[in-house]
């Protein structure tokens, strides 16, 4: 039916805007440089994915920012669903898709892929907001072995229902509050490259980063115990959150240092991220609120490997 439903628009899968019209003009100031994946999808009203032969209805596409200080705007289309087959969800017919109503929602949230359902109205991000919120404090009380869903829906104030709405366990919990922190991370360090802005060069800009990972170290709830995910199952190490760390800081840091994000610079970002990770949890296993003789040597050999490439 005309005017039901709204297309949900996600910048590398996570959530961006809420849309009802046909295009919708992304800021190329609010993506970092290097490429990206935009995926629009249908859903309908009561936030249920559209889908035509169990499909959703979706359209991807892979944009590229190359000016280092973005200025343009990027269209989107919203994909227009071809409704035909037994079986069909045919309330897509002649939908149209609005602004943004969702500004100052409490942001930001997982990845889709950690989740059963991503959040698309505003009361559904809050609810989700809590549960992380709740599990965080759970993981920094009871550990990771006695966490339980029932538990976090009680501390969140949420049914129990709502939990697995977004989870089937908690290690998906854990999962998506790893990527959580990966996120707040992010923010993090680039409000703090905007407070540094050019001054100090490459060597100001990997303090920060050093130093926005140790505040969270210390003060994030959960975080000494899934950190960025290389640490779930609790106990064991992946190296996999480190490459996503290293890819995030490769294109959040490349624009900055006036490098091209090619492979060369993502492997000189891993191999600095799985030496300081690797060092920092010595601080910490050391000193609980982290050896700064440790994470002094840390620094200085971060530098002394970067200036290789860097300087």
């Amino acid at each position: 039916m005309q005017g039901r439903g709204h297309a949900l628009l996600r910048l590398d899968g996570r959530p961006v805007a809420e849309l009802r019209e046909p295009t919708h003009h992304l800021p190329g100031s609010s993506v970092t440089r290097g490429t990206h994946k935009i995926t629009v999808r249908l859903h309908a009203d009561d936030d249920t994915v559209w889908a035509v032969d169990g499909e959703p209805v979706e359209r991807t596409a892979d944009i590229t920012v190359s000016d280092p200080e973005p200025s343009a705007t990027t269209t989107v289309s919203m994909p227009t669903p071809q409704v035909s087959g037994q079986g069909a969800d045919r309330r897509t017919g002649g939908a149209r898709f609005p602004e943004p109503r969702w500004k100052g929602m409490m942001m930001p949230v997982p990845q889709a892929t950690s989740l059963r359902r991503a959040p698309v109205q505003r009361r559904s991000a809050e609810r989700l907001t809590r549960i992380l919120d709740a599990c965080a404090d759970l993981l920094d009380e009871v550990g990771y072995d006695a966490l339980s869903t029932r538990a976090v829906a009680v501390r969140a104030g949420v049914p129990i229902g709502s939990v697995y709405r977004f989870f089937g366990n908690k290690r998906a919990m854990a999962d998506a509050l790893a990527q959580r922190n990966l996120d707040r991370y992010a923010e993090r360090v680039t409000h703090r490259l905007e407070e540094v802005g050019g001054e100090g060069g490459w060597r100001a800009a990997m303090d920060a980063v050093l130093e926005e990972y140790l505040v969270m170290k210390r003060t994030a709830p959960g975080f000494a115990l899934v950190d960025f995910g290389n640490q779930i199952p609790v106990g064991t190490r992946d190296a996999e959150p480190n490459t996503r760390v290293a890819d995030r800081l490769t294109d959040m840091l490349s624009a900055y240092l006036d490098r091209e994000p090619d492979d060369d610079l993502r492997r000189t970002f891993l191999v600095a991220v799985e030496a300081a990770d690797t060092l920092v949890q010595l601080a910490f296993r050391l000193d609980p609120s982290g050896d700064e003789r440790i994470i002094e040597e840390t620094r200085e050999l971060l530098r002394s490997y970067l200036a290789r490439v860097l300087d």
